[in-house]
């Protein structure tokens, strides 16, 4: 089904409104069906009545749970109903709990949560999109609100973020905006074929930020700051494009601009220390705690955790993890902490009356604030980050101007001048 798209210039006040009622109307009944909802109470009231919940706890609850056969909770009415039912009533409460176990591992192997878990509404049917998805997603999409809230943004030239919009949403926005750049500030991109949840871009939403559909400027995404190790395959992911084509990787090297999602407002965690005492290698996540700890100490044995960052020497009692080890089961007998080739950087340190009482490195204390991102920049280079893919971080102020100047432009191409346009863009002639 091909999506509405408006006229850039109305005949008549209200045209493309019209025009969207009448696209709305020729809809396919399997996609009308998708967009039902039902009030969850329709859904919760009935399993409410059957269960007794609605019931205040007393007698009245236990003959309900009795009656309905299920497990009673008062445990003086539940012994009395087992010994006049002759244990019929605990077989009962056993199938209805095998019953809720199976309706719940259903659920969860469900590649739409929302089909029966969304908070407010329960969509009727799934469509394929939801099917294919091999993670659980939100259960709702861009509405007409919400399209034309983005399109009254782009008239405004403001700069659209996709973030944290659920699978549908995003794949919504991104049909509606065009070439108008977007960004995606700080959830991370799909490494390789594995996919593990929808705040993460797949390469199709990352190509569509990179090279908006008939846009000249692209757009930026921004990379979470969890793992130092992790950052380093994102940063390579995007900056070679994700296609095997060598020459649209390198296209893509030389013109993408790559942000760092810090997310340092939020509760998130940041980069990890890789040495001392709480040094974490993150493995290959599979799973296996026996194989995590073997993965970790062959690691760094072997100088998988990655060699450490210089710094000029400090007074080693102002940190208290310096020279410590890992904490492994079993112990790390053997952890690299060979040191790096470039130039030692000063510890950011902390001073009371001209004694320094605390030195900050990353090697032992991870990403601990906004000052050691230079020192976080320098972990990366470390790990294997190559000079042109270090170039799309710093291209990223850059693209980021880039991009506002573009929005501006295609703003005034649409022929209105809200005020605040002009104030955020400047007059039109400096687009013309």
């Amino acid at each position: 089904m091909r999506p509405f798209v408006p006229l850039p210039r109305e005949i008549y006040p209200g045209e493309n409104r019209d025009r969207e009622e009448r696209w709305r109307r020729a809809l396919p009944l399997s996609f009308k069906l998708s967009e039902v909802t039902v009030p969850i109470w329709a859904k919760l009231a009935p399993e409410s009545i059957l269960d007794g919940s609605l019931v205040p706890p007393g007698i009245g609850r236990t003959i309900v749970q009795h009656v309905t056969g299920q497990c009673i909770d008062d445990d003086v009415g539940r012994g009395i109903a087992a010994f006049f039912s002759l244990g019929a009533s605990e077989l009962s409460c056993a199938l209805s709990t095998l019953t809720a176990a199976a309706i719940d591992a259903a659920r969860n192997t469900l590649p739409y949560e929302g089909a029966t878990d969304t908070p407010a509404m329960v969509p009727l049917a799934l469509d394929r999109v939801k099917r294919d998805l091999p993670f659980h997603v939100n259960a709702r999409g861009l509405s007409g609100d919400g399209e034309r809230f983005v399109r009254a943004m782009m008239r405004r030239a403001m700069l659209i973020d996709i973030q944290h919009a659920s699978e549908r949403t995003k794949n919504g926005i991104l049909a509606v905006t065009g070439p108008y750049p977007v960004m995606a500030s700080h959830g991370g991109v799909q490494i390789g074929q594995t996919r593990h949840t929808e705040n993460v871009l797949s390469r199709t939403q990352m190509r569509d930020v990179y090279a908006p559909p008939g846009g000249f400027t692209p757009g930026i995404v921004g990379l979470g700051m969890q793992s130092s190790s992790a950052l380093v395959e994102q940063i390579r992911e995007v900056a070679t494009g994700g296609s095997p084509s060598e020459a649209q990787r390198n296209i893509a090297l030389q013109t993408r601009g790559v942000a760092l999602g810090s997310d340092f407002n939020g509760l998130d965690w940041h980069a990890a220390p890789r040495f001392g005492r709480f040094a974490f290698y993150h493995g290959t996540g599979s799973g296996n705690p026996a194989r995590e700890r073997s993965e970790r100490q062959r690691a760094g044995r072997h100088g998988g955790i990655g060699n450490r960052v210089n710094y000029a020497p400090y007074p080693a009692a102002t940190n208290p993890w310096a020279g410590t080890v890992p904490e492994c089961d079993p112990p790390c007998r053997s952890w690299s902490a060979r040191a790096s080739t470039h130039t030692p950087l000063n510890a950011h340190q902390v001073t009371r009356n001209g004694v320094t009482t605390r030195s900050f490195d990353i090697n032992y204390d991870g990403l601990a604030h906004y000052g050691m991102i230079p020192d976080f920049l320098q972990e990366l280079t470390v790990l294997g980050t190559r000079a042109e893919e270090m170039g799309t971080l710093f291209r990223s102020a850059e693209s980021m101007i880039k991009m506002w100047e573009e929005s501006c432009f295609l703003a005034y191409q649409e022929g209105t001048t809200p005020a605040s346009l002009v104030r955020g863009c400047g007059k039109r002639r400096l687009y013309e």
